[in-house]
């Protein structure tokens, strides 16, 4: 995948999952439970260069549990899907 430049990784299970943008654009993030369910979403305009994404569970309405969630990045038609681990 050209425009992420495969760098959306989860660098370590206390660290926010990092990825790299080769230019300007509108990056679109959502987090998903696994039973498919969107709990997260939010779009913004990111420069080009590396970024952290750092999620606070406390932001959402619903009570989220610990556990294992899917966090989806979009940018330029291109998507990336991780794992990420939520401890409370």
């Amino acid at each position: 995948m050209d425009g992420l430049n495969k760098n959306m990784k989860h660098v370590a299970s206390y660290m926010p999952p990092v990825f790299k943008l080769p230019q300007s654009g509108d990056v679109q993030i959502q987090i998903f439970n696994l039973l498919g369910q969107q709990v997260f979403r939010t779009s913004n305009r990111y420069c080009a260069g590396a970024h952290r994404f750092v999620f606070d569970a406390s932001s959402v309405s619903r009570d989220l549990t610990s556990g294992m969630y899917l966090i989806r990045l979009s940018y330029q038609n291109k998507i990336q899907q991780r794992k990420v681990f939520l401890l409370k």
